[in-house]
């Protein structure tokens, strides 16, 4: 666990999302979970000498963000949308990917139930106000359409869930492209020292928004130009190149090219207009 302000303590160190902890005077709030029972259980030992967890956070209804909540104390809290999908998932559905993520983990999957959250919010902002600390949470989309940030002002800190992954492979298999880089624009111009990223083994701050939102115009330059010289998707998935450096966790059940070709037909797609089904990614 890492310190990164007064009250504000964040886990960079492991290959599933990057985990927060929040300590005020009536009460912690956590950040995500670990999609690792193994590494869930750890982080509980590891907050709990913080004091009483409250509240539990998730930025996503992706699965890597919700899965340990299971493992993990306090009321959890999303927006409606990922709540949504949240009800949706199958305890068999978490034991599968946990049988790849973490085998050893397996076992403490005994009694296993979705942990799906009971206080949700849709567009408007929610604040948490708990001892001296104001805990602001708003919607920003680009990822997903159910991503949320969460900022500690008084801290100035803000989690900006999977819209910023530090040197970490920039996915945009649900992404709306243009909400994401208004959410960039967004972040650039508020009043935080430190911006916890949602992948990549390390904080970062506001110089690292301009290289974020390169990979995702890199992106949407990629897919236009395929779209204006006439190929059809087909002919994008096997010819656009990836113009993203950095790789995906070690644990991630597809492989880069997989991934791309996700991408690719998300935003192909994005830039037509057309009605289509998300490709599942896992």
């Amino acid at each position: 666990m890492r310190q990164i302000s007064t009250n504000v303590f964040v886990n960079v160190d492991w290959e599933g999302p990057n985990l927060g902890l929040i300590v005020t005077g009536e009460g912690n709030v956590l950040v995500d979970s670990p999609d690792s029972p193994t590494e869930a259980v750890a982080w509980r030992k590891e907050v709990e000498k913080k004091g009483e967890v409250k509240y539990l956070i998730n930025t996503d209804g992706h699965p890597d963000h919700f899965h340990g909540n299971y493992f993990l104390p306090g009321t959890v809290i999303a927006s409606e949308g990922a709540r949504d999908v949240i009800l949706q998932t199958t305890p068999e559905e978490v034991l599968d990917r946990i049988k790849n993520v973490d085998p050893a983990g397996v076992p403490l999957m005994s009694g296993y139930k979705v942990k799906v959250p009971t206080i949700t919010f849709k567009k408007g902002p929610l604040f948490l106000h708990l001892g001296d600390q104001v805990i602001h949470c708003f919607f920003i989309g680009g990822h997903s359409p159910n991503l949320i940030a969460i900022h500690i002002p008084r801290e100035k800190v803000i989690f900006f869930g999977d819209n910023v992954v530090h040197k970490h492979k920039t996915r945009l298999h649900e992404a709306d492209p243009q909400e994401w880089l208004d959410s960039l624009k967004l972040l650039e111009n508020m009043d935080v020292d430190v911006i916890v990223p949602g992948h990549g083994h390390d904080v970062c701050g506001r110089d690292y928004i301009s290289e974020q939102a390169s990979i995702v115009r890199a992106w949407m330059d990629a897919v236009q130009s395929a779209i204006k010289q006439g190929w059809s998707l087909e002919e994008a998935r096997e010819k656009v190149k990836c113009p993203d450096p950095y790789a995906t966790s070690k644990r991630s059940p597809n492989v880069l090219r997989e991934i791309d070709e996700i991408i690719i037909t998300r935003l192909y797609n994005y830039f037509l207009k057309t009605d289509f089904e998300v490709p599942h990614m896992k």
